[in-house]
């Protein structure tokens, strides 16, 4: 498959109008990252997002919310909270058989670590 890292809507639908990719990694705002998945859906192909990366689990989790909202967003997803010494969420964010559990508490449906927020405040 042929994917190219996007980002601006108008890039995502000029690059398959020029058949130039046959999937997307799109990141970016959530406005925007919706709006390239639509899309993406209309050329009936799938993509994965980056909107958060290499964030803490905060970030992260509130992605994968998102994700779940867009159907063609089946390729595996670029956050990675769990490479850090801490997430701050006490690994709140699960991977299970390479896909994130969306959490289904209250908010977000995760947890700040408080300790851990303490222990690596600055200033």
């Amino acid at each position: 498959r042929m994917a190219h890292h996007l980002g601006n809507p108008a890039d995502v639908f000029n690059a398959f109008k020029a058949g130039a990719v046959d999937c997307v990694n799109i990141g970016g705002s959530v406005a925007g990252v919706l709006k390239c998945a639509a899309i993406t859906e209309a050329a009936n192909a799938p993509l994965w997002h980056q909107m958060a990366g290499l964030s803490l689990g905060i970030q992260a989790t509130f992605a994968v919310h998102v994700s779940c909202t867009i159907p063609n967003a089946t390729m595996p997803c670029d956050e990675l909270p769990f490479i850090h010494e801490n997430d701050l969420i006490g690994g709140g964010l699960v991977v299970k058989d390479g896909h994130f559990r969306v959490p289904d508490g209250p908010g977000l449906g995760i947890q700040l670590d408080e300790s851990a927020l303490q222990q690596y405040r600055v200033g």
